[in-house]
C-alpha cells in the first residue's frame, strides 16, 4: 500500500484512498466504538491480557483462546463479541450493548 501512495500524485488519489488514510489513523472501530473503551473494559475481565501488536495497536489474549486483534479495522460485533463470549460465557447481546455503553452492565 505504501508503494501505491509513493507512485501516485496527490491529485490522482481517488476518494476511496483518502477514506483508507483517514481510517488508518482512527481511534474507533468500524462500528464506532472507541478502542480505548474496549481496552479498558477488557482489562476488567478476569484472565484477559492486552499486549501491543505488530500489525494491530492492541491484541487481547486469554489462556486457551486464540488472540483477538483490536484496531480501527476491527468490527466489534463480528470479531470482539464472539471472542468475549468464548472467554467469559456472557450473552452476546449484553456484551455488545455493554461495549457500546462503555461499561459492563454486569460483572
Amino acid at each position: 500500500m505504501k508503494k501505491v501512495f509513493k507512485e501516485r500524485n496527490i491529485k490522482q488519489k481517488s476518494s476511496y484512498w483518502w477514506l483508507i488514510l483517514i481510517k488508518m489513523g482512527s481511534k474507533k472501530t468500524i462500528d464506532g466504538i472507541r478502542i480505548s473503551k474496549i481496552v479498558r473494559m477488557l482489562l476488567d475481565l478476569e484472565g484477559v491480557q492486552i499486549r501491543k501488536g505488530t500489525n494491530h495497536p492492541f491484541v487481547a489474549k486469554r489462556k486457551g483462546l486464540r488472540s483477538c486483534p483490536i484496531a480501527s479495522s476491527t468490527h466489534a460485533k463480528k470479531m470482539l463479541v464472539p471472542w468475549i463470549v468464548d472467554a467469559t460465557g456472557y450473552e452476546s447481546n449484553l456484551v455488545y450493548s455493554s461495549l457500546r455503553a462503555g461499561s459492563w452492565t454486569y460483572t
